[in-house]
């Protein structure tokens, strides 16, 4: 049987394994996806990182991996559009959701950091996380964007050149100092990162549903959509929208509501959705994060 967390609500039924877990995530190690498996399964499980959130879902849609933990949202800088678009395209299912406090730091093997001649590097979203304070203490210096803040703590323990932003998993991981601590504009910066898996996760008493549905390119379109959550009197806690990529100008709208597709409104909400969409997708139905 495998060990897991108490934290850990992927799914409520049993797993059946003489052995620990798989996991991937967007890696390298040190990353918060890293941070996220952490807390979300404990030390016993087996992780695997992955260059690319394309990765995990590959490694996932396998079975190389059990589960994968990918970022999807987050507080400041919105959705992660290619963890939408993977989760369009797979057959996966969202088993579960964290959510993780951001707390951005500057580290490098340097202690007193030069005045010219150095570049700073984190993944974009991180970039566009600290954008004020980067533009109050270090309007000139180069910013470039790197797949991952491992990544840039890996290249910053390599070069006295490079500076990384990136959490205290990553400082640790690659011996770096801490030179500033969090540096983020938003005190409240948190990720909500997602659990995906082959399962389909029974009841909790306090669940979401994910759901993708296509439209057609037609006044009223969205309001279509909305005017049945409304009617079932469902709590809507997400909305967003990615092109369809087949049609031009047609979009594709992902929607997190609270309760699970088991449940009788939710089941009726569905069956409407069905005939007014183009496509309806369930994306998965799970147990809420715990703030």
């Amino acid at each position: 049987m495998p060990k897991k967390s108490d934290s850990d609500s992927t799914t409520n039924q049993e797993i059946s394994l003489d052995r620990d877990l798989n996991i991937s995530f967007l890696g390298p190690e040190g990353s918060y996806s890293d941070e996220a498996v952490n807390r979300k399964f404990g030390g016993h499980v087996n992780k695997k990182s992955s260059e690319t959130i394309e990765g995990v879902f590959q490694r996932v849609g396998d079975k190389i991996s059990d589960y994968g933990i990918v970022p999807i949202e987050n507080s400041s800088e919105g959705t992660v559009n290619i963890t939408l678009d993977c989760l369009s395209s797979s057959s996966l299912k969202i088993c579960g959701e964290l959510e993780l406090k951001i707390n951005h730091n500057l580290l490098g093997i340097n202690k007193e950091i030069p005045k010219e001649s150095f570049e700073i590097q984190a993944h974009e979203q991180t970039l566009a996380q600290c954008r004020i304070w980067l533009d109050t203490h270090y309007p000139n210096v180069k910013r470039i964007p790197v797949s991952s803040n491992s990544q840039a703590a890996a290249n910053a323990k390599r070069s006295k050149k490079i500076y990384a932003i990136a959490g205290v998993l990553a400082s640790e991981k690659y011996d770096l100092d801490i030179l500033k601590s969090n540096i983020q504009d938003y005190e409240e910066n948190t990720t909500r990162f997602i659990t995906i898996g082959h399962d389909e996760v029974e009841q909790s008493g306090k669940d979401k549903t994910s759901i993708v549905i296509s439209t057609k390119n037609t006044p009223g379109a969205l309001y279509n959509v909305l005017k049945p959550i409304n009617k079932e009197g469902l709590n809507l806690t997400h909305l967003t929208y990615r092109p369809s990529k087949t049609d031009k100008w047609n979009y594709s709208f992902f929607l997190d509501f609270e309760g699970h597709k088991n449940e009788k409104n939710v089941r009726t909400l569905l069956d409407n959705l069905d005939k007014i969409g183009e496509k309806l997708k369930i994306l998965g139905s799970y147990p809420q994060a715990v703030e």
